[in-house]
């Protein structure tokens, strides 16, 4: 492009000189002589006019062609400029929108710290978050401290108390076919159906031995039990030798209703030996020993019992015994049950009046051979009388006698 110029300074032509001017000859020179430089400047003013007029025109053209290009940028800047907008309209919305992330991400972060506490080396369970807040049912948390019992085991807060979510697994999982536990393993008491039962709830292989301090009421419900002693029967146990019995007892039933049997498996008496006793729970209470009768032992069950001086009555109850000896003191009337007994239900009473004879009485429910009163009898002698229960409130009385 051509370089605008300085333009050169005009010079200076001599005045031209006047006629009849004294100098005349010396003006006419100066004039004549200052006339070609100036004309030749001038012409050089002109040569730097014509570069100056060109490079102004290259200028103009390129301004012109700066001016469109300045246009085009122009419109492009306001593509930008709207490009801009638009984008700095979808940043804040973008920002509006992340800040939204941003909050369900604290919230996520709160809940993900609120049910998953992490890992804690601490010698008890967490009782609260990791908030600081009460804990949440379904909260996650892996012990690493140094409490043997809970630590590298993964627990979950079940809204009550920490359960084992996993841990303690130092082979494989037991699989649902079956396997086998190397250790013991504890049970909820109570079992049903297909559940597994505690010890204590199924019949013990081995019989627990008790000697004669223990009672036969506290034996283990539905097992086996052996009460032996050498030197004593226990206050419970059934009829037996003063010391040496062996007893074998099963218990069965339910929590107040149960059934115990005892079976005699060796006595003192040889006789005894192999007899067999059974008495029921209701409620509460325990009814009397009945014996079981057998080919060996036929044997009836006798009260032994004195009625103290000044005592008129004596309850004759088959529950007790089927024979009652009863030493009396003074005048007795013998009460029949009224009620609550079996047809077929028999007891004998054999009475003997110590140091005299005192009157003996019955009770109305009692009815005496046709024709027939209670026996005389002497000082020391025993009279026995055996009762039917054969009707309704009704025992029929059969007389034995009287023996010394």
């Amino acid at each position: 492009m051509t370089v605008i110029i300085d333009i050169p300074p005009l010079l200076p032509i001599s005045q031209y000189p006047a006629l009849g001017s004294a100098n005349f000859n010396q003006e006419a020179y100066d004039y004549a002589t200052s006339v070609p430089p100036a004309a030749s400047r001038m012409r050089e003013i002109a040569v730097a006019c014509r570069t100056c007029a060109i490079a102004a025109q290259e200028y103009a053209q390129a301004a012109q062609a700066a001016a469109s290009t300045a246009t085009t940028q122009a419109d492009a800047a306001m593509g930008y400029r709207n490009a801009s907008q638009n984008s700095a309209t979808a940043a804040s919305g973008s920002a509006t929108l992340a800040g939204t992330h941003a909050s369900s991400a604290a919230a996520a972060l709160t809940a993900m710290q609120v049910l998953y506490l992490g890992s804690k080396a601490i010698a008890s369970h967490p009782t609260t978050d990791n908030m600081g807040n009460p804990l949440q049912a379904g909260a996650l948390y892996t012990n690493t401290g140094a409490n043997a019992a809970i630590t590298k085991r993964g627990w979950w807060w079940d809204g009550v108390a920490w359960q084992l979510a996993w841990g303690d697994i130092t082979g494989v999982y037991m699989p649902t076919t079956g396997g086998t536990f190397t250790g013991p393993i504890n049970v909820p008491a109570g079992a049903t159906g297909n559940q597994a039962p505690r010890a204590s709830e199924v019949t013990s292989r081995t019989a627990t031995v008790y000697d004669q301090t223990a009672l036969m009421s506290a034996s283990p419900l539905n097992q086996w039990a052996a009460y032996i002693s050498a030197t004593g029967v226990g206050s419970d146990w059934p009829p037996g030798h003063p010391s040496v019995n062996a007893w074998d007892v099963i218990t069965f039933g339910q929590s107040g209703r149960v059934t115990q049997i005892a079976s005699q498996a060796f006595s003192g008496n040889a006789e005894n030996s192999g007899a067999i006793f059974v008495r029921t729970l209701h409620d509460a209470a325990w009814s009397a020993w009945s014996r079981m009768i057998t080919d060996r032992t036929v044997m009836e069950r006798e009260v032994v019992i004195t009625v103290a001086a000044g005592t008129t009555t004596y309850a004759v109850d088959p529950g007790q015994g089927s024979v009652h000896y009863v030493s009396i003191n003074g005048p007795v009337t013998f009460n029949l049950p009224a009620q609550g007994r079996q047809l077929g239900d028999q007891v004998t009473l054999r009475i003997l009046s110590n140091g005299g004879v005192r009157p003996i009485t019955l009770s109305s429910n009692a009815y005496l051979p046709v024709g027939q009163s209670l026996p005389t009898y002497a000082a020391g002698q025993i009279v026995t009388l055996t009762f039917f229960y054969g009707r309704a409130n009704v025992w029929d009385c059969f007389i034995g006698g009287v023996h010394q």
